[in-house]
């Protein structure tokens, strides 16, 4: 914490000499400045070839001895505008990576992440890189970390649970896991959603008299369909929970988008390279690119089921296209005979060309560079008849991207045609409606961090989040169609911040149909939705 007069420290004569924290820093990317704050410094660690259990005293002690050692290095080496700070906290407890490991009925492997196998008991996922830390940490010569991309992958009920005849759940960082795949699933988020599911599983067990050993596939079934419908995501399974009256009715809307993003505001040059991200279903897109001469360029091509700059996908060769002199429409072939998700096309660096990008968010497309989180919309207009934002999306039972971008995007821009953009589902027979589900979109196509990375150094890599999502919906209105053809307001939203919008109808309303009218979001000038359940 930096104040506005000076601040002594003298260190504890316990604390590592500054002589040897000057030794320690700089090996293995090891940084330390007095501008990083605490999340930098996550390499202060030891014990790994250590008893953590019965030697976590001594461990601590040892964090403390290097933790007072950096501080005075800080301060008082001379080495850094450090006179004004003062150390305003500093954790006690050492934080246990891994200690014990728990048995369950599934084993999660270094191959079912790699290869992101699908379960049919999937319950949730997990996407951070296996990431392995040095046993000697803060003394080893090796790099602090190594951390291997992988795609989304499913995590299986069966890590949470040991036996048929047991009673108990796991959730956290002791869910049953090999060495090598709890380098992924152990991060926060992911924690909490292992959480989400035995909290789910638990019920079910309560509500069904069984030990979750015991439950038949259907039972599993209903286990995903509720942590579906509390908007888990499950890789590869689509959420068909009986009861959902949007699956029965007929869809229809103010209109989809199918023209593309075509405003100008900017390029990007392939001097460096690049990645261009698009839906397969949307191949033959064209891209509005500039070249200063007719010049080749080559590009490997990947496929992956949700786009990511880090983990590509499967390789699916080179390809090559020419680009002419001038500002031009381009159209990236690819190889046939792939199978639905997102292409990624990684280009080799060419000097003369160049993106040009657009102030427009088509889910599904990015423009940008493996080695940066900042992205870019590039210019494109979609294939005629593509429809890849039609109103179906909104019942196709995924409610994020998944293999296809999933969302329906209105066509015309907010005040285009003197209406507010709207989606209609009309059932054959008149239906009492208990609760209405919206899922909206607070940009789902960018990977984000959930921490506070704007205090991070650079080389974390990581995007942070400064205000609100502009595809995210702000305020809108459900209307109930009745029997008599008339319609009645039944819930309005505003000042939205949240993915999802559960409008609960008091005492239920009688209606032969629903409009969802979109009247703002936080900058787009769409409207978009992923998915609408009626119960």
């Amino acid at each position: 914490k930096r104040e506005d007069h000076p601040v002594s420290y003298i260190a504890p004569d316990y604390a590592y000499p500054r002589e040897t924290i000057e030794e320690l820093l700089g090996k293995g990317g090891r940084i330390a400045n007095e501008k990083m704050d605490g999340c930098d410094y996550w390499w202060f660690e030891t014990g790994g070839m250590a008893d953590t259990i019965r030697e976590a005293q001594e461990i601590g002690l040892e964090l403390k001895r290097f933790t007072a050692g950096v501080w005075d290095y800080i301060k008082n080496s001379g080495r850094y505008d450090a006179d004004c700070l003062t150390l305003s906290w500093e954790g006690n407890m050492p934080g246990k990576r891994e200690s014990r490991r728990f048995i369950t009925k599934k084993i999660l492997t270094q191959q079912d992440i790699l290869e992101h196998r699908a379960f049919e008991d999937g319950a949730f996922y997990g996407g951070w890189y296996l990431d392995f830390h040095p046993s000697h940490g803060f003394k080893t010569e090796e790099d602090n970390c190594t951390q291997i991309p992988v795609q989304v992958y499913a995590v299986p009920l069966g890590c949470l649970y040991p036996t048929c005849d047991s009673n108990l759940l796991f959730a956290g960082r002791d869910i049953g896991v090999s060495h090598v795949a709890f380098a992924s699933t152990r991060i926060m988020n992911t924690c909490a959603l292992s959480g989400q599911a035995a909290g789910t599983l638990a019920a079910r067990c309560i509500e069904l008299g069984k030990r979750p050993g015991d439950l038949a596939a259907e039972e599993i079934q209903g286990v995903q369909q509720t942590l579906l419908r509390n908007d888990m995501m499950i890789p590869g399974i689509r959420y068909h929970e009986e009861g959902d009256l949007a699956q029965e009715a007929i869809v229809s809307s103010s209109g989809a988008e199918c023209r593309g993003a075509l405003g100008e505001t900017g390029t990007f040059s392939l001097s460096d390279g690049g990645i261009l991200v698009f839906p397969r279903r949307a191949a033959g897109t064209e891209f509005l690119v500039e070249s200063g001469q007719t010049t080749e360029v080559s590009y490997q091509c990947y496929r992956s089921d949700v786009p990511s700059r880090l983990a590509l996908g499967s390789r699916l060769g080179t390809m090559k296209t020419v680009i002419p002199e001038g500002k031009s429409w381009i159209s990236f072939p690819i190889p046939e005979g792939v199978a639905d998700g997102f292409i990624t096309l990684e280009f080799s660096g060419n000097q003369s060309v160049s993106f040009v990008t657009g102030e427009e968010q088509l889910t599904g497309f990015l423009l940008g560079r493996e080695d940066s989180p900042q992205y870019c919309y590039p210019c494109l207009k979609l294939p005629d008849d593509c429809g890849l934002y039609g109103e179906s999306n909104v019942v196709n039972g995924y409610n994020r991207p998944w293999r296809e971008p999933g969302s329906w995007i209105s066509g015309p821009a907010f005040g285009e045609g003197g209406e507010f953009p709207w989606i209609r589902l009309d059932f054959q027979e008149p239906r009492t409606v208990r609760e209405i589900l919206v899922f909206f979109n607070p940009d789902l196509s960018r990977e984000l961090n959930s921490s506070r990375a704007s205090m991070w150094d650079d080389h974390h890599k990581f995007l942070p989040r400064t205000g609100m999502p502009p595809e995210l919906v702000k305020s809108a209105v459900i209307y109930g169609i009745l029997p008599d053809g008339s319609r009645r307001e039944i819930a309005v939203l505003e000042d939205n911040w949240n993915r999802t919008w559960r409008a609960l109808p008091q005492d239920g309303i009688t209606v032969t149909g629903l409009t969802l009218e979109i009247r703002g979001t936080y900058g787009a000038r769409r409207a978009e939705v992923f998915e609408i359940c009626v119960y």
